[in-house]
């Protein structure tokens, strides 16, 4: 899939079309992958003792990045709305999020009852959106900057200091030449364990990703081939990030039981809510809805499977 393909897929998408899709709306699931991915940072939902670390960051502007450096950082590349990195942040007074993404607007995140939020009000959220691609990451031969990058006239604030990455059903984008560029970039702005004080084991990186092959969800043989085709190998995300320098690299498969309705289903087939269904003609998603109907046995019109995730986790 070109990258032209990527943002004609991604950009024919509202926040409201996109995240009305049963992985991506808010309820059980979202709740249990949240809480997934909190774990997995050691992210609790403790308010801080000191209540001016985040009242420092209400109001500041994109200029003045200092009082964001205070708190925790959690960069989200490929967040989207930013709805589900506002849910892991949630409660956490000492910890901020940015996310970078090239497809959504910069101020779009919507609030629970699905109204767009204005710019300075994200902030008050201690959320912050960059437009910007993954690839915008990888280093070149004439940058200045080393892994701890200084120097903010050269590095942009969003490149820097930040504790934890997620990349959240986004690795399968990257192309697999530029993947072990992207993972080194992104290493480089990560503080350190010495900087941050981190006083845990937890992971700084965490991959959230499916399988390329062993994979449950209804789709007719054409679909899957092109889903395996542009899914890259657990074996190959983690060879890219052992080249990067990642250390303690390691992977589990997160697995959900899912029951959702045929006609829900084909909808979201339909509105292609994964990019593996835009390399197919309206006529061919027709054909694949219509197996998809016939191999399903559907119980009183519900559909059941299992969702399995990929988390891949590492240290800087």
């Amino acid at each position: 899939m070109t990258t032209n393909d990527i943002s004609s897929h991604y950009e024919s998408h509202t926040s409201t079309s996109y995240e009305s899709a049963f992985f991506y709306s808010e309820g059980e699931y979202t709740q249990w992958l949240c809480d997934l991915v909190r774990d997995t940072f050691n992210i609790s939902q403790e308010v801080s003792d000191n209540k001016q670390l985040s009242s420092c960051c209400n109001g500041h502007k994109a200029d003045d990045q200092s009082s964001i450096r205070k708190n925790r950082v959690l960069l989200d590349v490929g967040g989207g709305t930013g709805n589900f990195t506002s849910m892991v942040i949630q409660g956490v007074d000492s910890m901020n999020a940015v996310v970078v993404d090239p497809f959504l607007p910069a101020t779009s995140l919507s609030s629970a009852s699905g109204s767009d939020v204005a710019k300075d009000d994200v902030q008050q959220k201690k959320l912050q959106f960059v437009k910007a691609s993954a690839e915008e990451f990888i280093p070149h031969t004439n940058d200045e900057h080393t892994d701890n990058p200084t120097d903010e006239n050269v590095v942009p604030w969003w490149k820097t200091d930040y504790n934890h990455i997620l990349l959240k059903e986004v690795v399968h984008h990257f192309d697999s030449k530029e993947r072990v560029g992207i993972f080194t970039g992104l290493r480089n702005g990560m503080l350190s364990s010495d900087e941050e004080g981190k006083e845990d084991n937890s992971p700084s990186l965490l991959i959230v990703t499916r399988p390329q092959i062993d994979i449950d969800y209804p789709m007719w043989p054409a679909a899957k081939e092109i889903w395996a085709a542009n899914q890259p190998s657990a074996d190959d995300i983690e060879a890219d990030l052992h080249s990067a320098g990642f250390k303690d690299i390691r992977r589990d498969i997160k697995s959900y039981p899912c029951e959702i309705d045929l006609e829900t289903w084909l909808g979201m087939v339909r509105n292609r809510f994964w990019s593996t269904f835009s390399h197919f003609t309206n006529e061919e998603i027709e054909v694949g809805c219509d197996c998809i109907t016939k191999e399903a046995k559907p119980e009183e019109g519900k559909i059941k499977f299992e969702e399995r995730l990929l988390f891949i986790t590492a240290n800087k």
